[in-house]
């Protein structure tokens, strides 16, 4: 009984120890990684100012931080791109040379998500984004050759990404959620896709369900989960489908701003109300039109929204003071005619022709004065 027992035990031991390898997928994820360096990880980290002492970072997350630009950045713009934590992956998954960007989405005051946070800083280095790492690594560009300029954008080989001063990319949503061709695991696992399907692609791993992570607001949907906004970061940097202000946006905005008010002080007020609806419908519809080419064409991003309430504004007010000058003069038009009737009626009345008196009197207001007479 007792050999028998040990017998057991053995066994129970070996069944235990192949379950241990067999489940052990954090090994299985680092012999992979180990195979495949083309592979980009992601790191956390959270907006907010650093508190209490710097953590130690693993020499290979502190290889993935961009060269220090120059000139360096400014006191307001490192303000903006501080963070408090940074979470590496597991120790297994840090070999040499692994690629990481960090993972961190920001939402505008609306809670929609419409840029790509490039760069963040964390101890004094310069962190790039999940998307903008996996760019560098497909265009074979290290990070230390990627180069931020707020204001300017972010340069990755031959590709400028356009930013403003808190090196935020604003992102072409190319649709709703689900644009983006998505595989399920299993039909990978199952060989019902064959890998071949993937070669030469840049390819995306990470949950979708709505249960499992977490789906962002954007302008093109309700929910979107993250793997997806990045595709869309990474589609507008490949296929150069960029929005950026260009140079000459504000001398176009200002130059709108002043020449419709110099038409609704000066030309406008010399028009009818009809002409004067047409003259403000052409110009408004070309404000429109051009900004919306200049977006479509050329991702410019040239604001429409101002020139667009003074000409409408204006128009209202014109239209207002019409109104208001035209009321008047019909009152005026009434008083005089109620002054007029009750003079013939005081003369008729004067004369003995009380019979057409008593009619001019009837054309007036029935007040104390009127009814007396």
């Amino acid at each position: 009984g007792e050999a028998r027992s040990q017998e057991m035990l053995r066994m129970a031991l070996d069944l235990i120890g192949e379950a241990e390898v067999r489940l052990d997928h954090d090994a299985k994820l680092e012999a992979t990684l180990q195979r495949t360096p083309q592979v980009v990880l992601p790191i956390l980290m959270d907006l907010g100012k650093p508190s209490g002492e710097a953590e130690e970072l693993p020499k290979p997350v502190l290889a993935n931080a961009l060269a220090t630009p120059e000139p360096p950045l400014s006191t307001d713009t490192l303000l903006q791109l501080e963070t408090p934590k940074l979470v590496p992956p597991l120790p297994a998954f840090l070999p040499d040379g692994v690629a990481l960007g960090h993972l961190t989405m920001a939402a505008d005051r609306d809670g929609k998500v419409r840029q790509e946070q490039l760069v963040l800083e964390h101890r004094g280095r310069l962190y790039p984004s999940f998307a903008l790492r996996i760019l560098g690594a497909y265009l074979s560009v290290p990070t230390a050759q990627i180069v931020a300029q707020p204001g300017t954008g972010v340069t990755v080989g031959t590709i400028r990404l356009p930013t403003d001063e808190a090196l935020r990319m604003p992102i072409s949503f190319n649709g709703p959620a689900g644009t983006f061709k998505a595989v399920p695991a299993h039909a990978v696992l199952t060989g019902q896709i064959l890998p071949d399907t993937f070669r030469g692609k840049l390819v995306l791993l990470g949950p979708v369900a709505p249960d499992i992570t977490e789906h962002f607001t954007t302008p093109a949907s309700r929910g979107m989960a993250g793997m997806e906004v990045v595709a869309n970061v990474l589609q507008n940097a490949l296929s150069k489908n960029l929005i950026a202000t260009p140079p000459w946006a504000f001398m176009a905005e200002l130059g709108m701003l002043v020449g419709f008010g110099i038409i609704l002080m000066a030309g406008l007020p010399r028009l009818g109300t009809i002409a004067a609806g047409f003259v403000t419908g052409v110009l408004l519809t070309g404000c429109l039109v051009g900004t919306t080419l200049a977006y479509a064409r050329h991702g410019y991003l040239v604001t429409a929204l101002y020139p667009s309430l003074l000409l409408i504004l204006g128009f209202a007010m014109l239209g207002a003071r019409r109104f208001l000058a035209s009321t008047k003069q019909q009152e005026m038009v009434v008083a005089d005619g109620i002054e007029s009737n009750k003079m013939l009626g005081l003369s008729f009345q004067g004369q003995g022709m009380l019979d057409m008196a008593f009619e001019k009197f009837k054309k007036c207001p029935l007040d104390e004065p009127v009814m007396d007479l």
